[in-house]
């Protein structure tokens, strides 16, 4: 959270999205509806996504230097799933999501799909051996 805080990127605690479990994906639209009546419409609602309730980075989700380069892969397709189910909410227009390892501040922009974004994010894992510096900004393509 002190890396979020670092980049100037506001955020309440208290709506991390932790991926570990299915019925999180499954109750998102509930999740959303309560966290919306927190914010504006106009607001981006910001999530940290975790493996699990305890951790304070997503290490343990799409490290390669934890997990391997294809365990953070693997992770990579977790963190698409949960993309595609909030992609999918019709009060959602958009996910930007930041990857980075460390406390880099230059992200690569990439505009794309739900579909193109899973394979976008493994390539560039198994290319680089680690979490590239890039903002995917997700849309209902």
């Amino acid at each position: 959270m002190e890396t979020l805080q670092w980049q100037g990127i506001h955020y309440a605690a208290g709506y991390e999205s932790q991926l570990y479990h299915p019925s999180v994906i499954r109750a998102f639209s509930e999740m959303l509806s309560e966290m919306r009546g927190a914010f504006s419409a106009e607001d981006a609602i910001p999530f940290l996504c975790l493996a699990k309730p305890e951790d304070d980075t997503s290490d343990r989700l799409i490290s390669p230097h934890l997990l391997g380069v294809e365990g953070a892969c693997a992770g990579a397709l977790v963190v698409a799933e949960w993309v595609g189910c909030v992609i999918r909410e019709t009060a959602v227009a958009r996910v930007m999501i930041w990857f980075t390892e460390g406390f880099d501040d230059a992200f690569e922009r990439h505009d794309c799909g739900v579909e193109d974004a899973a394979g976008l994010l493994v390539a560039r894992i198994r290319q680089e051996n680690e979490v590239p510096s890039i903002l995917l900004s997700i849309s209902q393509k």
